[in-house]
């Protein structure tokens, strides 16, 4: 089957690190016919998926992650009120244009009985639709769907919008219809067959796997059918019951929907490697601001429940450069005295250079005089400084206006901000592994894990079964091990907080603002939600939009607002001071001047269900919550964040990072290097002796 296309000519600007786009409305999607080709679904369907690929990295890349704060992109991770024009633009020129012209070619060849005999691909296109009208509603909220893209209407001048409500109930029902023409095929055309399917198709290029499509789009049936709950709790649990009564979800990490790009840097590369890498020479130079890397949020849940993903999820500090100067930790250890008890510096060769690793003992003609069986129970408490595996990323202010670090005791200066101040050289960062941001980038749309998890919480909410929830959940954890290829977790799942139904507190932020936790064991079902929430973002490490909906819809994580300090960002209604995330993105500037009464009904019908409204802008603004979320509780109280205060930065996450003793130090240096020596293995952690705080502290009596 040929298909006659109407593309417009459009100049569309290179984004690289800026926003800047060119934008046309509707009107010129639709009437600026210059070219025509004739195409079919194989010539087509890679093309949107890797249009839709690179608009949603370059969004993933400059807001997503950020919003997530399990990652941070430093350069951009203050709020902005950026259109983002080229975004809203390119979905709807780029991908959804053709998919629609697609849909509406196999609806009309048709067979005696009115059945479409393209049901394979129109499920494809059906399936890959909504996933594109999903990513937008849950950016912008209202927007244009069903009136988007006409044909033969070149005077038209307004394209309606379509309320949240609307557009996720089409999504439904779309999906819904996908299904059902994969179980209806008998009637297929034998042209019905794409032979190059980048997602499902064997190594990206080979005919799809249908099977895999139908649980995908069962799948994302779901994950639509919970994100839209707050919104209309009746089409939620409808939708919901019937993909679980169905069951054909993801099945395997197998089924997993994954797009990875190429290797020609000009033509098929990832959007990371364009934007960051290829032009920037960031590998060679480092320059962490650009690059997506831990956050400190991330690290201190990693942290807590020892979560073996990290190494999968972001590179080890310098491991992109073991020459770099590390980033060292100060912490105070105890060590035998015996060993130290001297009238001279100790000295040891490590790296090459003599460095001092024990000071005399002050109370060495004492010390020497004890009997050897008190002599042995002598310990002293020791200031070190040494390496660490993973070094975070701090957002770009550290504390409000009206903070300050308090004075040091006994000194006349403050603290200051640790985290950022010990780093020596921009290779400390943990940066996302190459599987992310390589030329040839894996792009992780929705996985198995995803699925268990979505089952756990529908379980959970509509069949009150906890104990089908607790299989699910405990099945999506090991989904998203195997997915990483992770095999010895047992403790990480037994430990408290992990282990369904159970609670763990743990360690806070530097500046102890925030406090990773999970509090399964408490709330009831909202404990347990919480468990599935969490563990589920973990699994979605790297795809932010996942994570910011997660958020938005639960408000699971509770997250602290950033911090701005008078840092100007042209956003109208922010604060000098401080700011909650951002809640939505802006309707591009050509939709208000070329399709204005429609977008001011847009406006309208967003601000009509949201939970949180603000007005500026003339209603179109950042902080408006849309109408599938729940209002932050806390985004109305500024108590907190405005009223003066003093803090004392204090970094426990690395506090005892080997063990509280200089042997357990020791004995962990050694098994990471495999030295056998003492001075070999302490300088596979640059360990540096800082000072000795108390000589000879005896453990028995507290002398």
């Amino acid at each position: 089957m040929k298909l006659k296309y109407i593309i417009p000519s459009v100049a569309i600007a290179a984004a690289g690190l800026g926003f800047s786009g060119c934008t046309d409305d509707f009107e010129e999607i639709n009437t600026n016919p210059h070219k025509v080709y004739d195409v079919e679904l194989n010539d087509v369907f890679a093309g949107t998926v890797q249009r839709t690929a690179n608009n949603w990295a370059e969004m993933n890349y400059r807001r997503f992650l950020n919003f997530s704060r399990l990652t941070i992109v430093m350069f951009c991770c203050n709020p902005s009120q950026d259109t983002g024009d080229g975004y809203f633009r390119n979905y709807y020129v780029n991908v959804l244009r053709d998919l629609i012209k697609l849909e509406r070619e196999y609806a009309a060849n048709v067979d005696n009985e009115g059945r479409t005999i393209y049901p394979k691909n129109m499920a494809i296109v059906k399936a890959w639709k909504s996933y594109v009208y999903y990513v937008m509603a849950s950016c912008w909220g209202p927007i244009p769907m069903s009136d988007a893209i006409v044909v033969g209407n070149e005077g038209k001048r307004y394209y309606k919008y379509d309320s949240e409500e609307q557009v996720y109930t089409q999504i439904l029902n779309d999906l819904r219809e996908a299904v059902d023409l994969l179980d209806h095929t008998q009637n297929a055309s034998a042209l019905d067959a794409l032979q190059n399917d980048p997602i499902f198709g064997a190594g990206g290029i080979g005919a799809p796997d249908m099977d895999k499509w139908l649980r995908f789009a069962n799948t994302l049936r779901l994950n639509v059918a919970m994100h839209c709950q707050n919104l209309n709790s009746d089409l939620s649990r409808e939708h919901a019951l019937e993909v679980l009564a169905d069951g054909r979800l993801m099945a395997s990490n197998d089924d997993n929907a994954v797009m990875q790009w190429g290797l020609d840097s000009d033509k098929s590369s990832s959007y990371y490697y364009r934007s960051f890498q290829k032009d920037h020479k960031a590998e060679q130079g480092g320059e962490a601001p650009i690059w997506p890397c831990l956050n400190e949020y991330g690290y201190i849940y990693f942290a807590t429940f020892n979560d073996p993903r990290i190494g999968k999820y972001v590179r080890k500090m310098n491991e992109r450069n073991p020459k770099a100067k590390p980033f060292l930790v100060t912490d105070t250890l105890t060590r035998a005295h015996s060993a130290y008890c001297k009238n001279s510096d100790t000295k040891m060769t490590i790296n090459g250079q003599s460095v001092v690793v024990a000071t005399k003992c002050a109370n060495y003609t004492q010390h020497r005089s004890l009997p050897t069986a008190v002599k042995n129970t002598l310990r002293d408490s020791i200031i070190v400084r040494y390496t660490v595996d993973y070094a975070p990323y701090q957002e770009q202010c550290d504390i409000p206006n009206s903070w300050r670090y308090a004075t040091v005791p006994g000194m006349t200066y403050t603290y200051h901000d640790v985290l950022g101040s010990a780093r020596q050289d921009d290779y400390n960062h943990s940066v996302a592994q190459p599987y992310f941001v390589s030329e040839d980038a894996h792009w992780v749309i929705l996985t198995y894990a995803d699925a268990c998890f979505l089952r756990a919480e529908a379980e959970l909410i509509y069949n009150n079964n906890p104990g089908r929830a607790k299989t699910a959940y405990e099945e999506g954890i090991d989904a998203s091990m195997a997915q990483w290829g992770i095999t010895d977790y047992a403790d990480f799942k037994a430990q408290d907080g992990v282990k369904w139904g159970t609670s763990k507190e743990g360690y806070h932020d530097r500046r102890l603002i925030y406090q990773a936790k999970i509090m399964g064991g408490d709330n009831g079902n909202d404990g347990l939600l919480e468990q599935i929430y969490k563990q589920r973002s973990f699994a979605d490490y790297f795809n932010g939009l996942e994570i910011w909906n997660i958020e938005r819809r639960t408000r699971t994580f509770d997250w602290p607002p950033t911090f701005t300090k008078d840092q100007s960002s042209g956003v109208l209604g922010a604060s000098p001071d401080y700011n909650y995330w951002m809640e939505r993105l802006i309707y591009p500037e050509a939709e208000t001047t070329k399709n204005g009464a429609a977008n001011a009904e847009g406006i309208a019908m967003l601000q009509s269900v949201s939970p949180f409204v603000r007005t500026e802008r003339w209603g179109d603004n950042i902080f408006t919550s849309l109408g599938f979320a729940k209002k932050n509780p806390h985004v109305e109280d500024a108590s907190l964040w405005g009223t003066p205060r003093e803090i004392t930065p204090k970094m426990e996450y690395y506090e005892h990072y080997y063990g509280d003793t200089y042997e357990k130090l020791l004995a962990r240096a050694k098994e990471i290097s495999g030295a056998r020596l003492e001075a070999a293995a302490l300088g596979a952690v640059a360990f540096e002796y800082q000072s000795t705080k108390a000589y000879g502290y005896n453990l028995t009596s507290g002398n």
